[in-house]
């Protein structure tokens, strides 16, 4: 039988020397056959072929419109930048610093959404990513169908709501580029010395309408993503506090009476 994956670990030892050790009870090859496989033969095949990688398997489902979103805002930023260093006048400021907002949220959003949907990992034990989102909640899922009828996903999903939205997205980068290309057809030169300046044919009440518009993109990221860290935030707290209380089930002969007779409260008592 082929071994690619034992043979790739690069044991260099004469395996009689292990003696016994190889298989203390001489049962290891019938326990193998009677259990199932831990994996299917295709995850098998991906690991001998180093076909790993997340990205094979798994997909951001909002990325593309987070990057849509992100590759449009960030040069309309920098072009209107420019014409500002450019200019003896101050151009759009408005919409310059909702535009620097919202390209710096893109990038936060996405890095959420990449956790969420299992591309990262979460370095920050108070953000959830795709596993620890579904063990928290899996736990709250248990409380919350004996108790409360909660009999759905919910306490798992509450932690993933921004992979849920990409028509929100894909509606504000529609409006998003069209405010861009307007704004661009309104921007005017004005020759000067010893430099022109950059103005725009746009309205003030027009330019703040726009400016409010892109900032509104900007919070309905950020609110997505602090929504999915409060909500897994009460879920921990929620398994912390089951955790907490399993200690009080169960007891052994010895537990029973240490708390009957030394050390359980007369509120633990009563409950008992």
């Amino acid at each position: 039988m082929s071994k690619p994956i034992f043979d790739s670990l690069g044991l260099n030892f004469n395996t009689s020397k292990f003696g016994d050790a190889l298989d203390p009870l001489g049962n290891i090859q019938d326990n193998n056959r009677v259990m199932p496989a831990p994996i299917r033969k295709w995850q098998y095949d991906a690991i001998v072929n180093n076909e790993v990688s997340e990205t094979l398997y798994l997909k951001n489902p909002v990325g593309n419109a987070i990057n849509a979103i992100s590759s449009t805002i960030y040069p309309f930023y920098t072009t209107v930048n420019n014409y500002n260093n450019l200019s003896t006048t101050i151009l759009l400021s408005e919409i310059r610093s909702a535009s620097w907002n919202l390209s710096n949220t893109c990038n936060t959003f996405l890095r959420h959404t990449q956790r969420l949907s299992g591309l990262e990992v979460t370095t920050n034990l108070a953000k959830p990513d795709l596993s620890t989102a579904q063990g928290y909640g899996r736990q709250a899922i248990d409380i919350l169908s004996k108790f409360e009828d909660v009999s759905n996903n919910s306490p798992i999903l509450g932690s993933m709501t921004s992979i849920f939205v990409e028509d929100d997205l894909l509606t504000y980068n529609s409006q998003i580029n069209d405010f861009i290309l307007e704004i661009t057809n309104s921007i005017v030169y004005t020759a000067g010395i010893p430099t022109g300046s950059y103005t725009s044919s746009l309205g003030a009440l027009r330019i703040q309408e726009i400016a409010s518009y892109i900032e509104s993109a900007n919070t309905f990221m950020s609110s997505r993503e602090q929504h999915d860290i409060n909500f897994y935030g009460n879920v921990r707290k929620l398994s912390n506090n089951y955790i907490s209380m399993l200690k009080y089930s169960g007891f052994t002969d010895l537990g029973a009476h240490l708390v009957e007779n030394y050390i359980g409260t007369d509120k633990l008592k009563e409950k008992l």
